[in-house]
């Protein structure tokens, strides 16, 4: 299927296969009434979540599960690749003048009466930098600050201008065969504190260098029925090494030397971001549990480690879906305010077109071919001439992928567009430009649209995401039968 955006009509899309279910809507949550907030509390050994913490708490090296139990870490360095969050560039290794702070590893605040034409922070003679994406706030014009950076081992230095607040992608700077400052430069005067504050590489996670950091849980004597961890993996394949072991039960996972998971659950399987193991009959935790490396002190792996549960009993499939619905959201029963699974078409249906994934509220979308471009999902069968109006409450939308893309002047990147029941109408239509969260609005009965699709504008040959994110202000109130297509 390649379309013409400009021609598009989503019942014109031509795919005649799909099943209408409708947009499901919200529903509100039953109390199982346990022990504590958490599903199947009863069966719980207990759940460890690394978000909320920093390199700088009084309390770094433990965390402290939901019902008490401690993971100690052991060998941080508390900085970059090995910590809470993960960092490329520390922040306190470089220079500064005075009156600009690096209050942290990844923080900098530049005061309004530092001097105009200064290196503010930076790093002088053969330096490199590695790529980091930061947030800037407090710039009142274009021409304050730049970022200056070495591309090539030859060559001039580049001066990036950074012109307001907002998120930027920082490029890597090589050694150079020439010597000069490089990093943060302030062109012009201050009116107000500027700050600086790099993003993290995984945030809410807590990263080990693959080295010597590991993470221990001295309790004993439970027994592992049902491992359920997010986590990624960010250094494999040159031996076998290990996200956790338990030595006596012979509970593990790692990753081989040719980087496949390997683990020795009865099962397993992988749920969005997160990967469960299940075993049948249950086994007894005799010896502490090791996080990052074998039992053995060996092996370790480098990965960020955002969550991980254990229960005393093999979870049905449901179940694990519902924890995990818990850990993301706060409810066992999430309901967006479009629910993807519903929609009629779907592009990544079609692999000879495009792949990608599909989940409740979220769409990864990458071409197979070099010139896709058109209708990403769409709600109702792409063929249907008309329908009944449909009525949609206001949402927020996350978008990701599309800043590696030049858009030309006068178009859009991917939108959401609705058919008119007037068919003389053009399409309602919300066009998005950049990655960021938008505030998409309601579409009210009066609005006479009867269906609804994301297209896009772009040759998609890099991956973008779109995902509906989760309000339980909003979607509380809906019921859960509704739908907005019948």
């Amino acid at each position: 299927m390649k379309v013409s955006i400009n021609q598009i009509k989503i019942n014109r899309v031509g795919i005649n296969t799909a099943q209408v279910r409708g947009i499901r809507l919200s529903s509100a949550v039953a109390d199982r009434g346990h022990k504590v907030d958490f599903p199947f509390s009863d069966s719980l050994v207990d759940y460890w979540n690394f978000g909320g913490k920093s390199n700088f708490d009084k309390d770094r090296t433990t965390v402290t599960g939901l019902l008490g139990n401690v993971l100690t870490a052991y060998n941080f360095g508390w900085n970059l690749m090995s910590g809470y969050g993960g960092y490329n560039e520390n922040y306190l290794t470089y220079s500064k003048v005075e009156n600009v702070f690096v209050t942290d590893d990844h923080s900098i605040t530049i005061m309004n009466f530092v001097p105009a034409n200064n290196w503010v922070v930076s790093k002088y003679g053969n330096s490199a930098f590695k790529s980091t994406k930061i947030k800037v706030t407090g710039l009142t014009a274009d021409n304050q600050l730049e970022y200056g950076y070495s591309p090539s081992l030859e060559g001039a230095r580049v001066m990036m201008p950074i012109p307001k607040d907002g998120i930027y992608d920082l490029p890597e700077s090589v050694v150079n065969q020439a010597t000069y400052s490089i990093g943060f430069f302030l062109r012009s005067a201050l009116t107000k504190n500027v700050t600086i504050e790099q993003i993290p590489l995984y945030e809410g996670a807590i990263v080990t260098d693959g080295v010597d950091d590991y993470l221990k849980l001295d309790k004993t004597g439970y027994k592992v029925g049902t491992v359920i961890f997010k986590h990624t993996p960010i250094k494999t394949g040159d031996s076998v090494r290990y996200v956790f072991n338990i030595n006596t039960t012979s509970v593990y996972a790692c990753y081989r030397i040719d980087s496949t998971f390997g683990n020795n659950f009865n099962r397993y399987k992988t749920i969005e971001d997160y990967t469960v193991g299940f075993i049948t009959t249950p086994r007894l935790a005799e010896t502490p549990l090791i996080i990052g490396c074998h039992s053995s002190l060996k092996e370790f792996l480098s990965m960020a480690l955002y969550s991980i549960a254990i229960y005393d009993r093999a979870l049905s499939d449901q179940e694990v879906q519902e924890v995990i619905n818990f850990i993301n959201y706060g409810t066992t029963n999430p309901i967006f305010v479009l629910n993807f699974d519903n929609f009629a078409y779907k592009a990544v249906d079609y692999p000879d077109f495009a792949t990608g994934k599909v989940t409740t509220n979220k769409i990864v979308v990458d071409s197979t071919t070099e010139t896709f471009n058109g209708a990403i999902v769409v709600a109702m069968n792409p063929e249907a001439d008309t329908g009944d109006p449909i009525e949609v409450p206001s949402y927020k939308i996350k978008v990701t992928g599309l800043n590696q893309y030049s858009v030309g002047e006068g178009n859009w990147a991917v939108g959401l567009m609705g058919m008119m029941i007037d068919s003389t109408k053009e399409p309602w239509t919300y066009p998005i430009y950049k990655d960021g969260v938008y505030d998409i609005p309601a579409i009210s009965l009066s609005d006479r649209i009867y269906n609804l699709g994301i297209m896009a504008q772009i040759a998609i040959d890099k991956p973008i995401g779109i995902e509906v994110l989760y309000d339980k202000n909003v979607t509380k109130s809906f019921p859960e039968n509704k739908q907005i297509f019948p």
